[in-house]
């Protein structure tokens, strides 16, 4: 595999054209190196492994009826199916660094490393240094249960055979990614499918070397942007910066004398950043218990949470409650400041409509979450930019 980790949020890439020569192949294929071997020549197809501990309602409301050659639409990508079968999956956290951020990305995770070995936290080393920025930057970088397959190969080899609490560097020297990792369960055995994701978008750009600069630099419109950013998932993306995703790029736009000018542009050492506007997102502060009601009968998850709106209610520490109902949360059942845009619609509505320190319960597909929201929702100023490679050579 050539990609970085691009998370269980590949799904969610925005539609576009679709590659009708790769999906028409992808479709006759049923066996694994077969797959593999077509995910490894053309870079924009990912080769995976699906299982019911995904956070992705369209595939587990799918999964007991695919079969082999059946396919879904799934955001960006056409889903394929090549087996059913089981593997062997991983739960770890990163605090991930780059040298576009941090020339001496390397160096400074190796010292992290010490540091967290030596008793400091691995969260306040991630809230000072972690550049992650997928749905595990909510999470003091927790990239739940997944399949290696999606990482590239030497972060493949350097968790393959860890074992639960060790702590190591692994990354992509290449790439100038590094990780402080941290096991934080052991390895486990799924069931599940073998698939392949083709992306819609036109082949023949996996060919081309697109000047991306160029032809940005010749739209007149926000829309004009969004459709760009469409026909180029794999380059270029629409992202929201506020103080807290990205303090430093976010105070550069935030300059009244950036701020003027919709058309200003910041370099980095490999992605430009174009200012599109002003804008503001609203941040959550809660607490809560994940209940997977996939694992559970109907009964025990209405008597689970019964006993948590009683206990709660008896003045029984909301912390206590976690700990009976969610042990291995790993420090994850607090969210602070956590743009609404990276949760679930459902539940964010109804955080909205509770009071602080009342009780919440909230469906997401198959998954409940019983929370306390900590504090009020607050509006943060953010400005929306579209980020694209830097191919200009300064």
């Amino acid at each position: 595999m050539r990609l970085f980790f691009t998370y269980i949020a590949f799904f969610w890439a925005m539609p576009t054209l679709f590659a009708q020569d790769y999906f028409s192949q992808a479709k006759e294929i049923r066996n694994v190196d077969a797959a593999k071997d077509l995910a490894d020549s053309v870079p924009q197809i990912l080769y995976g492994f699906l299982h019911d501990e995904l956070n992705n309602e369209d595939y587990r409301s799918r999964m007991k009826n695919l079969e082999p050659g059946d396919w879904y639409s799934s955001g960006g990508y056409k889903v394929v199916v090549i087996a059913a079968g089981s593997k062997r999956i991983y739960r770890f956290r990163t605090l991930s660094m780059t040298r576009q951020k941090t020339p001496d990305a390397k160096t400074q995770v190796a010292s992290l490393l010490e540091q967290v070995n030596n008793g400091t936290s691995f969260e306040s080393l991630f809230d000072q240094y972690a550049e992650n920025s997928g749905p595990d930057a909510q999470l003091y970088g927790d990239v739940g249960w997944v399949d290696l397959d999606f990482f590239v190969d030497s972060f493949q080899e350097a968790v393959a055979e860890r074992k639960k609490g060790e702590r190591f560097v692994a990354g992509d020297e290449e790439r100038g990614w590094f990780n402080l990792v941290e096991m934080t369960h052991k390895p486990k055995k799924k069931k599940g499918h073998f698939v392949l994701l083709i992306p819609n978008t036109n082949p023949k750009s996996y060919f081309e070397t697109i000047d991306h600069q160029k032809n940005i630099s010749k739209l007149s419109s926000r829309d004009d942007l969004f459709r760009y950013a469409e026909k180029y998932p794999g380059d270029v993306m629409i992202q929201m910066l506020n103080q807290r995703s990205d303090v430093a790029l976010y105070n550069r736009f935030a300059s009244e004398e950036n701020r003027a000018q919709e058309t200003t542009i910041i370099k980095e050492e490999s992605t430009n950043y174009q200012f599109i506007k002003d804008t503001t997102v609203e941040l959550f502060s809660i607490q809560y218990i994940y209940l997977n009601g996939a694992q559970m009968t109907r009964d025990a998850r209405s008597e689970a949470i019964h006993d948590i709106y009683d206990q709660f209610h008896s003045n029984v520490p909301f912390d206590s409650i976690v700990s009976q109902y969610w042990p291995d949360n790993n420090g994850l059942s607090q969210l602070r400041n956590i743009e609404g845009a990276l949760l679930a619609e459902d539940l964010v509505e109804k955080v909205r409509s509770t009071t602080v320190g009342q009780l919440f319960v909230a469906r997401v597909g198959q998954s409940y979450f019983l929370g306390v929201l900590l504090e009020k929702p607050k509006q943060v100023d953010a400005v929306l930019v579209i980020a694209y490679p830097n191919t200009t050579e300064e």
